[in-house]
């Protein structure tokens, strides 16, 4: 069930809303567990046990953190938490991998049974090891109701792809919230704001990436190369962060606040820049949670690159089970060790250049889309050689010219726009505020763009968030 479904807009969300309409915060805590357990339920199946496990023995292991301090504890609790990821994530590339170099000899394994990946175990894993790491460093007490953890954890708005909202930000929320009209209006355009996001752009430059990613890179043309490239660009961007738009959106009806998750990253002047302003949640649980306790930057040179290495490594394997992940957090992290080695990720405030600048980062960000959209080495390699071929007569297959109406067309051509935001922006957050300059907007929301949303909605066959499957 997609925030973009007709079932989730017309069924499952107003029966939620009038669900928690009244009753104690203590109900309405209760009635958002059964529902986001069903959510999960109706889109992970049978796998909800485990999110039930996880939700239990992280909350079990805060109650024996918040005792004694083990480090033994800790290293228990995070070993469940990694074992849970790397079984489930990681064990069917392992195995492949074992059976490829040890092909024809004892060692291959036979008669393996793919594991199936349960959705969003990225995310509710992490969020489970943060809060046990917060209990640990005594930077919150564990909660005592097993019920404040699984609502924590379960909420079906971040539950499935982030952004990954930890524990003790949420806590004082279970207990203390309110949902006045101008938080149901400003969650209400902010969902909205996301829900065109994915629709009206994501969706319809889906449709000229998967053409030219799925095209014979030999025969491939580097315009519609570039084309592809530029559509997927556009597409990872406005698919997660319209999705992020959306969770923000969905918690502001219900009370809650959830942090922010993007800010123009492609506006930005260096990539340390990038992944300051990038999935934002998850790079500040990887500086907090892993850099920081490995030292950071304190120590030698040596040290402080080798730290930044490890971290993009983890954050390419987080990612996805495939070398090619792995190559695009390595790659990610040589530029930034590069970067502070030369002293460019000083240089964020400094006007001088700042067009160069953006624009050469964009071209680096673009070039490592192509690792993360390809399934293989060699896919990457011939699409590189496809970027880099000499041009054609021929503009684009013809596969990708029949995309290329005018609505597509629209789509790129606005999507083009986040190239040039101001870095200074707010993004969707000026929705929320309501301001005078934001009420305009609004209402253009509900009465011109919704109507839109819903009419392509019912004209198009289902589209899954790209970040599911991680």
């Amino acid at each position: 069930m997609v925030f973009s479904s007709p079932q989730f807009l017309f069924l499952f969300l107003p029966f939620v809303l009038l669900l928690t309409a009244w009753g104690s915060l203590c109900y309405q805590n209760v009635a958002l567990i059964a529902c986001s357990l069903a959510f999960y339920y109706y889109s992970g199946g049978e796998l909800i046990w485990l999110l039930l496990f996880s939700c239990g023995a992280n909350w079990l292991m805060g109650l024996i953190l918040d005792h004694s301090r083990s480090r033994l504890a800790l290293l228990a609790g995070v070993l469940v938490n990694v074992g849970i990821l790397v079984y489930y994530k990681y064990a069917n590339f392992i195995v492949s991998e074992i059976n490829r170099w040890a092909h024809g000899t004892r060692w291959e394994i036979p008669q393996w049974s793919a594991v199936t990946l349960p959705i969003g175990i990225s995310f509710f894993t992490f969020q489970g090891m943060s809060y046990m790491l917060d209990v640990w460093r005594r930077e919150t007490r564990a909660y005592r109701n097993p019920l404040d953890i699984l609502l924590c954890i379960s909420f079906f708005p971040h539950l499935i792809a982030g952004p990954i909202v930890r524990i003790n930000h949420l806590g004082q929320q279970l207990r203390q919230r309110s949902r006045s009209l101008d938080d149901m209006c400003a969650g209400a355009s902010r969902f909205l704001w996301g829900l065109a996001k994915k629709v009206l752009i994501a969706d319809y430059c889906a449709r000229v990436a998967d053409a030219g990613f799925g095209s014979d890179a030999d025969t491939l043309p580097p315009q519609a190369a570039w084309l592809a490239l530029l559509a997927y660009t556009l597409q990872i961007y406005f698919d997660f962060s319209g999705y992020s738009d959306m969770a923000i959106g969905l918690a502001r009806l219900f009370g809650f606040r959830f942090p922010e998750n993007f800010n123009h990253p492609y506006a930005s002047v260096s990539i340390t820049d990038f992944w300051r302003r990038w999935h934002m949640s998850l790079s500040q649980w990887f500086r907090d949670y892993l850099y920081i306790p490995l030292g950071g930057n304190r120590g030698p040179k040596f040290a402080h690159y080798r730290n930044v290495l490890f971290v993009f490594l983890v954050t390419g394997l987080w990612h996805g089970a495939s070398w090619t992940f792995v190559l695009w957090g390595l790659y990610h992290g040589i530029l930034v060790a590069c970067e502070h080695a030369l002293g460019l990720h000083k240089m964020e405030d400094d006007h001088r250049f700042a067009t160069p600048r953006r624009a050469l980062t964009l071209l680096l960000v673009m070039g490592s889309w192509v690792l993360f959209r390809c399934k293989t080495f060699g896919d990457a390699l011939m699409f590189f050689q496809a970027l880099g071929g000499r041009f054609h007569h021929q503009y684009v297959p013809v596969h990708v010219i029949d995309l290329m109406d005018l609505q597509t067309f629209l789509a790129l051509a606005f999507g083009v726009t986040s190239f040039f935001a101001r870095r200074e922006g707010t993004g969707g957050r000026w929705i929320e505020a309501g301001t005078p300059r934001a009420m305009p907007f609004r209402w253009a929301m509900m009465l011109l763009v919704y109507p839109v949303i819903l009419g392509q909605m019912f004209a198009t066959n289902y589209s899954p968030f790209l970040y599911f499957r991680f």
